[in-house]
């Protein structure tokens, strides 16, 4: 119910808000066979409260699979682990020589930041 109403909300119930032939459907499967997700009162409180990311099993994005049984199908790992690798310490970045000027993460907190 609460798809349906937003999608009426912002005058968009015709293209999204409902399972329906013609629609953008974007939807996930989420496994419920862990303890964390016992016991189940209600189904909304279950999804928001108590599951986790590692609990979704399949996604489908305006009609297309993207993840199924937890593996992506759009990423391009070997690109990415390449990518990561150029990040790893020691190694040169790829802005010539220097480093990042973005503040780490522990410097949100008021934390110092060490080079």
């Amino acid at each position: 119910m609460a798809t349906i109403l937003g999608a009426r909300a912002v005058s968009l119930e015709k293209e999204i808000g409902s399972l329906e032939a013609g629609k953008r459907a974007d939807l996930i499967a989420v496994s419920l066979d862990q303890p964390h997700a016992a016991p189940m009162y209600d189904v909304y409180s279950q999804l928001v409260y108590a599951l986790k990311a590692s609990d979704v099993g399949d996604v489908m994005v305006n009609g297309r699979w993207i993840v199924r049984e937890r593996r992506s199908l759009t990423l391009d790992w070997p690109a990415i682990a390449a990518k990561a690798g150029e990040f790893a310490p020691g190694s040169r970045p790829a802005s010539g020589g220097r480093r990042s000027t973005r503040p780490r993460a522990g410097s949100a907190f008021g934390s110092p930041c060490r080079p």
